[in-house]
């Protein structure tokens, strides 16, 4: 999926030192004095009025510092009042990168002409992003629900979060970077825009199929950073709304370390199990694949001497003079591969097999059972947690 907040490291943006547009400032635009309120860390969100249900991820140090607690500025968009806010943790990169180049500092009219603000969303705005749930049959005949909203496109790619109440919010992934405010500026919708960079139980990306069940789900989100409590309960509250994780891939996201399976396998067994197990696999596969290349040479080099033996005969050498020459090379590599493969092989099924005891007992550890009983992970609890 492409990805819609920027990572630790973001790419800064390439911008010109001179630029003749002329972009209205938008710094002098009146705020109401509610929205302005919002600097006050301890102010709580309209979605977050009653206690959380779930582990709760703040957003992360720097966009509080250089986006939520910038001063909130209204633009209008469609006619629509909408509450903004710069992107100042971006513009501090793109200035050290600057200064480090011996270029000069973005002025104001080059920003606003090129970097985008990040929308805040109201009630209102929030609801109109509200994710619902259909029961249905997905194309494998199992039991399923389709997800449904007005920001949600069938066949696309998302960005979502949860809030403290497991209700879920999304948009599709580009049209949360293509809006513009009617002055033409860009205005992007990150995973902070739905709650208004208050706290989340679970965000990440979320693609949905043309019939409308999701696919895949990730827990990548730059703005929030994710940990195991938040993805756990994440999965654990599509799977309470209907959704099968069964037929569900998930991709775990820890910034340059990313590991794929299916959204089951990680509720079930946990982050480290995970990670463990496919970690595993993948080493498995680049063994593999190193004894397939040797097989594959081996089979180069029979190619190679067959066509000199035909060469040969060709020329008018005669075939019982040439075979048992080449007869001999192809029992030496013959046996010499054979040697190789037997090896690699039995040093492959030894690792396999330490392997397999390591992720048995990760797994013991993690369900607290015996992997060979086939217990099932036991599932989270009912009641109502704290927020962090």
């Amino acid at each position: 999926m492409p990805p819609q907040d920027p990572p630790d490291g973001y790419s800064t943006p390439d911008l010109p030192d001179q630029d003749g547009s002329s972009v209205p400032d938008l710094s002098d635009s009146p705020g109401p004095s509610a929205k302005q309120a919002r600097e006050d860390d301890s102010q709580v969100s309209p979605s977050q009025t009653t206690e959380d249900r779930f582990e709760m991820k703040p957003l992360g140090e720097d966009y509080q510092k250089g986006e939520k607690n910038t001063t909130a500025q209204t633009v209008k968009m469609a006619g629509q009042d909408v509450e903004v806010h710069e992107k100042d943790w971006l513009r501090q990169q793109t200035d050290a990168k600057r200064a480090a180049e011996g270029k000069e500092a973005v002025s104001d009219e080059v920003w606003k002409a090129h970097v985008a603000t990040t929308q805040y969303m109201d009630d209102q705005q929030r609801a109109e992003h509200q994710v619902s749930f259909q029961a249905g049959q997905d194309a494998t005949g199992a039991e399923n629900v389709r997800v449904n909203g007005d920001s949600l496109k069938e066949g696309g790619e998302h960005i979502f979060v949860m809030d403290g109440e497991g209700q879920l919010f999304a948009k599709e992934a580009q049209q949360a970077l293509n809006q513009k405010d009617d002055t033409g500026r860009g205005v992007h919708v990150h995973h902070s825009s739905f709650l208004a960079g208050e706290a989340v139980a679970g965000a990440g990306e979320m693609k949905i199929d043309q019939q409308g069940f999701v696919k895949e789900v990730t827990d990548r989100s730059g703005h929030y950073k994710p940990g195991e409590a938040q993805t756990t309960q994440t999965l654990e509250e599509l799977g309470n709304k209907g959704v099968n994780l069964n037929n569900v891939k998930f991709t775990m996201d820890r910034g340059d370390d990313k590991t794929t399976g299916m959204a089951k396998e990680y509720q079930q067994g946990g982050e480290q199990t995970f990670k463990a197990r496919h970690t595993m696999a993948d080493e498995l596969k680049e063994r593999g694949q190193s004894v397939r290349e040797m097989l594959d040479k081996d089979a180069d080099r029979r190619a190679t001497r067959v066509r000199k033996a035909g060469e040969h005969l060709e020329a008018g050498l005669e075939y019982d003079k040439v075979s048992p020459a080449a007869q001999a090379h192809a029992d030496k590599d013959a046996a010499a591969l054979g040697s190789k493969v037997d090896e690699a092989l039995g040093d492959q099924l030894a690792e396999q097999k330490e392997d397999l005891a390591e992720v048995k007992a990760s797994v013991r550890d993690s369900l607290g059972t015996s992997v060979n009983q086939g217990n099932q992970a036991p599932q989270l609890g009912g009641g109502p947690r704290r927020g962090i």
